[in-house]
């Protein structure tokens, strides 16, 4: 049955009358042609939002320029180079102008007397000299958590090593160490 104010009162084969209510609210949004819309919900609230959007434009030459719905420009250039000169930075500028790590490129160095390798070093050939006290590892931190030495010994007699699970290494042979934090630990 319409009861002629937007409900119906319906009743069943038993006599159970349900009424069902369909006076419902409806929501909008409205477009502002702006770039901006305003919802409005079941109780008439509105609410306007911004949904412009910001354009991005590849000038083809290494640069974009962004520009934001209130028009500021910002440009962005892809040419610039993002390299340390740093002589111990491990990253260089590659043939095409980006950064470049080359991994198997590592430096090595000749002593004749005792050492104390730093961060620059890598391999190190102990050739023919005095070794009073040998090489001395640094265990203070001055060093990264896992750097690796390998030292090579073509000094014609023992060298003794400090700060190492290696107490020495004998002529003719290597010893690959490795920077646990605490000590240099023999990894070959």
């Amino acid at each position: 049955m319409d009861n002629t104010d937007g409900t119906f009162t319906i009743t069943d084969d038993f006599g159970t009358q349900v009424d069902i209510d369909t006076n419902e609210t409806v929501t909008t949004l409205t477009d502002g042609n702006d770039g901006t819309f305003t919802y409005s919900s079941e109780n008439g609230t509105p609410t306007t939002f911004d949904a412009k959007i910001a354009t991005a434009v590849d000038n083809t030459d290494g640069t974009f320029t962004i520009t934001d719905d209130f028009g500021t420009q910002v440009d962005i250039d892809t040419n610039e180079t993002i390299v340390s000169t740093d002589s111990e930075n491990s990253i260089t500028q590659g043939s095409d102008g980006g950064a470049y790590l080359n991994t198997t490129v590592k430096p090595i160095t000749s002593v004749i007397t005792d050492t104390t390798p730093d961060n620059s070093n890598y391999t190190i050939i102990l050739n023919s000299g005095t070794y009073p006290t040998g090489v001395t590892l640094l265990t203070d931190g001055t060093l990264p958590i896992g750097k690796i030495i390998i030292l090579r010994n073509n000094s014609g007699g023992a060298i003794n090593i400090s700060g190492s699970t290696a107490a020495s290494i004998a002529n003719g042979q290597s010893l690959w160490v490795q920077f646990d934090g605490t000590i240099w630990q023999q990894i070959n």
